[in-house]
């Protein structure tokens, strides 16, 4: 199970040293502040969950040269992220969960009968008060029975309420590439 919680902050575990990484850019290295590990954190979480989010420019030489080259609009999708509710991380709901929508969607709906009243969430966050309720509501991207892995996903499918298709399509195209076309089974 790939359920998350995503701080909104690094935590003191961090390194500094990695988080900065993702916020070099043409200047040069940042200083170690901490608005600067915050927003290496936000943009290192962002890596970490769509591998290529749509505000990482997509242009191989300019990587080369200046490392990732963040355009805005990727504090929106950070905020979608570190909302308070149970999420399942895109990485895995486009590439695990979404090719086996329907047994994934009766597994949740079995683990939804059980009595619990906390989630401990796989990675970032800290355990918290959910309930049945909660836990599928963070699987309700499945609710559309036949999804397929084009990059016209209907934005009510997206697993993260609040984010941008655009930030999945590396992942449609891994899915596309590995699964084609066909729909969850």
């Amino acid at each position: 199970l790939k359920i998350a919680g995503v701080l909104s902050s690094p935590t003191e575990a961090s390194s500094p040293e990695t988080i900065l990484l993702n916020e070099i850019e043409a200047a040069g290295s940042p200083q170690n502040t901490l608005q600067n590990r915050r927003e290496g954190w936000a943009k290192t979480v962002l890596l970490a969950c769509f591998l290529s989010p749509s505000s990482v420019s997509k242009e191989l030489s300019e990587f080369l040269d200046k490392g990732f080259v963040w355009s805005g609009g990727w504090e929106e999708t950070f905020k979608a992220l570190t909302s308070p509710s149970l999420i399942v991380s895109p990485l895995v709901s486009e590439l695990v969960f979404r090719p086996q929508s329907q047994q994934v969607r009766s597994w949740a709906e079995d683990v939804a009968k059980w009595p619990f009243q906390r989630v401990i969430p796989a990675h970032f966050g800290i355990a918290q008060r959910s309930g049945p309720k909660e836990f599928l509501r963070a699987f309700a991207f499945l609710d559309e029975a036949d999804a397929s892995y084009e990059n016209t996903t209907p934005k009510s499918m997206l697993s993260i309420p609040g984010t941008l298709m655009e930030d999945y399509s590396i992942l449609q195209s891994i899915a596309n590439a590995a699964f084609g076309k066909k729909t969850g089974a």
